[in-house]
């Protein structure tokens, strides 16, 4: 007996089990930990994690998320995630979890200590920085300043100061850019050649001799028209998105030219106090900082679950290249099949339980060919509340909506705004929440509606003046209305907040601050709709005649092609199986 032999191998073995055993946990633990902090831009803690391999299953616990956006709260947190693996595909080095639970979720919970990366680690995504842009908008109220504004000269403002005008000029050389991709899709010689070359295959099967060769010829050449048609249908909707996107992206200009105003008012000493400058101020950056958690994770969700590109191979490997043969099943690189959920939503110091399940988050869509979907509910009473999301990469565009219903739902203390301004603090009430917010491509559209209903507010400001003005207004104030419109695109995102709030607090100031404040804001917001009107008005007709004429190509390839197919079924239909073929010749199988 080969004694030797088999005690070298044993040791082997025992040491890969070892290794393994102490250190495989550990090292997949560490992993999870950077990647999600990479991912949330926070910290993230795990008490546990384990794997078992017989049968294959990775079971989580104590986890902690924090909120980037506030690092003394917790945006996740859950007590234990259990997963069981499909052995087969772990042989192809690909993750199938069959099924999968999460217990003892919540949200919002507080931290013992700070969830802030440190400085080295922290990055703002783009959509962070854009909501942070947003959200800052309305931070001074310059209300200090309104016993200071003076009926002074016109004031003159050159545009290359203004944002408006910066971003004008940056969209018109994106479309410029995004023009060129798009006249690729349109390939009018491209196409064109493809329709010749089906053409003069169709004219030349007139001298085909054998009747079963010419009748699959003309099948073929109909289903090279109908692949070609598809592909032209496709590049037409790519197109107007394209177009829609553009167009739509304009709406940031608007978004640009109020942030003009008030720099230019902050500028000149002229606080804005109109309705709409109030409810930002009030309700804007806690509105923009969770609208940006929440695109910011949609946005993370589509940059790990959208289609990878396959890498082109370029000349001819030494080594060889793994040719992949079609199988039977075929699965993704990660598919979580099912998972059940279940945890507590906490409002106003109260728990109420929550159940749901998440379907189908996959790292290659096109391949599971089903869009990922995720649920969540729970009532009590009259409480009630739930939050659904479908992400879908199957398809050219992505498309992401979340939406959200809540109602009855206890209101923790609350204060907006800042104590040199003013700042409005209200406590008790229920509140209830509506809308959704949409992916399409980059095209971001959102509404959301929100409410709190029996309230108690007050004012507090360092300017005595101030809290003499609006205390009287707030106390009348037992409900609050808001309504938050999103719309631009991701990169370049747009929100407005309206409040009836904001209706009732501006009304005293304006009056009290008399007519010199609304006849100097309009004199500058005259200015700038003057400066950023003509480059608005160009790019708006050059992304109308883009479309036209890119389309217009399209359109008369499309035109040739139809005629032919016409041709080609025509040609089917007039000569048919029977008089094509000799009598009693068939050709089983054959459909056309």
């Amino acid at each position: 007996m080969r004694w030797p032999y088999i005690i070298s191998r044993l040791s082997a073995l025992a040491a890969i089990w070892l290794i393994v055993f102490f250190l495989f946990d550990p090292a997949l633990k560490w992993a999870a930990i950077r990647g999600g902090e990479s991912a949330a831009g926070a910290k993230v803690e795990i008490k546990g994690l384990k794997t078992e391999f017989f049968p294959p299953s990775l079971a989580v616990s104590g986890v902690t998320v924090a909120d980037r956006t506030d690092p003394w709260k917790n945006i996740i947190q859950f007590d234990s995630l259990r997963m069981s693996l499909e052995g087969r595909p772990l042989l192809e080095k690909k993750i199938i979890v069959r099924e999968a639970s999460l217990e003892g979720l919540r949200t919002g919970t507080k931290r013992e200590k700070s969830g802030e990366l440190p400085k080295r680690k922290k990055t703002d995504s783009s959509v962070f920085n854009a909501f942070k842009k947003i959200g800052g908008q309305g931070a001074d109220l310059a209300l200090a300043r309104t016993e200071d504004i003076k009926s002074s000269a016109k004031t003159e403002i050159k545009a290359d100061t203004l944002e408006s005008a910066k971003l004008a000029d940056k969209l018109k050389a994106g479309f410029e850019d995004k023009t060129k991709e798009l006249e690729k899709l349109s390939d009018t010689n491209g196409i064109e050649n493809r329709v010749n070359s089906i053409s003069k295959a169709f004219e030349e099967i007139r001298d085909a001799k054998n009747p079963a060769d010419k009748l699959k010829k003309i099948k073929g050449l109909k289903d090279d028209a109908a692949i070609l048609k598809s592909e032209i249908e496709s590049s037409r909707t790519k197109i107007n998105s394209a177009m829609d996107e553009a167009k739509s992206s304009l709406s940031v200009l608007e978004d640009a030219k109020k942030r003009d105003l008030n720099a230019l008012l902050k500028q000149f000493g002229v606080p804005s106090l109109d309705a709409g400058t109030i409810s930002s101020y009030l309700l804007g950056p806690s509105a923009a900082a969770k609208t940006a958690t929440a695109l910011h994770w949609m946005d993370l969700a589509r940059s790990r679950m959208s289609a990878k590109s396959v890498k082109k191979e370029t000349g001819i490997s030494r080594k060889g290249v793994d040719v992949p043969f079609p199988k039977e099943t075929s699965y993704p690189a990660f598919l979580l099949r099912k998972m059940r959920i279940s945890g507590f939503l906490t409002a106003g110091g109260t728990d109420m339980s929550i159940m749901g399940t998440a379907e189908g988050f996959t790292s290659e869509p096109r391949v599971y060919g089903k869009p990922a979907l995720l649920k969540l509910a729970g009532a009590s009473g009259s409480r009630k509340a739930s939050l659904s999301a479908i992400l879908d990469y199957t398809g050219d565009i992505p498309a992401d909506k979340l939406a959200i219903q809540a109602s009855g739902l206890p209101l923790s203390p609350t204060a907006s705004g800042k104590p040199s301004s003013f700042t409005l603090e209200t406590q008790g009430g229920t509140g209830s929440a509506e809308g959704t917010i949409e992916l399409k491509g980059n095209y971001l559209k959102g509404d959301i509606s929100l409410s709190a209903n029996g309230i108690s507010a007050k004012i507090n400001s360092q300017d005595k003046r101030v809290n003499s003005l609006l205390s009287a207004a707030a106390k009348n104030l037992r409900s609050i209305k808001i309504k938050i419109a999103l719309s631009g695109t991701l990169d370049n995102p747009s929100m407005s907040v309206a409040s009836d709030a904001g209706d009732t607090l501006s009304s005293p100031l304006r009056s009290a601050a008399g007519g010199e404040i609304e006849a100097k804001k309009r004199e500058l917001q005259s200015q700038i709709d003057k400066t950023c009107a003509p480059a608005k008005s160009e790019l708006e007709d050059k992304i109308e005649s883009t479309r036209k004429g890119i389309l217009d190509k399209l359109g008369g390839s499309d035109g040739k092609l139809a005629e032919l197919q016409k041709k080609i079924t025509e040609k089917l239909t007039k000569e048919g199986v029977g008089k094509i073929l000799p009598k009693g010749l068939k050709l089983p199988g054959l459909k056309f």
